[in-house]
């Protein structure tokens, strides 16, 4: 009696081999996150905007000089609106100071958004949030491909293969 039970509590801690015919279970791979993804996608648009971290660029909001490092990735509509939140025309390279303190300077921010990318890029953003709020006539001025993302379920899996796209263009570019 005492010496088996003594045995079971030293063994229960051990890592037990499968059942004779039983294949040991695979571990899953951890699915990367959202908050992973996001932060790769904005990874990604500070690269883009600095030439894959070699040269400088601009604020999109307030025009001053940046480089990899002292750029953040801004988001032109809040990052909480899925369906545009890892949309790399919605981040841009924004100093800390439009970004975090400047409430994201948006007045400057649309400026040079137009500015980079033009005004059918930006207001297609757009009608994608309001769409995403209930507006029949933004989601009716979107293409198919735009609804379906306004209209979409992120699942877990979702998240995880943009963290891997997001990467491997990372990646492509010249940083990870």
């Amino acid at each position: 009696g005492q010496r088996s039970l003594s045995m079971a509590l030293t063994s229960s801690s051990k890592a037990r081999k499968p059942a004779k015919g039983r294949k040991p279970k695979k571990k899953k791979a951890r699915l990367h996150t959202k908050a992973e993804a996001l932060s790769m996608a904005q990874r990604l648009a500070r690269l883009r905007d600095t030439n894959g971290g070699t040269s400088t660029t601009k604020c999109i909001s307030c025009g001053k000089p940046l480089d990899y490092e002292s750029s953040q990735g801004g988001h032109y509509i809040s990052r909480t609106v899925l369906c545009i939140c890892d949309d790399l025309d919605n981040i841009n390279a924004q100093c800390p100071a439009c970004n975090m303190f400047g409430g994201g300077n948006p007045i400057g921010y649309r400026r040079g958004l137009v500015a980079k990318i033009g005004i059918e890029r930006v207001e297609r953003l757009e009608d994608m949030y309001l769409a995403s709020r209930g507006n029949e006539e933004a989601l009716e001025r979107l293409d198919a491909s735009d609804r379906e993302k306004v209209t979409a379920k992120r699942s877990k899996r979702y998240w995880d293969e943009r963290y891997k796209e997001l990467k491997d263009e990372c990646e492509r570019i010249g940083r990870d």
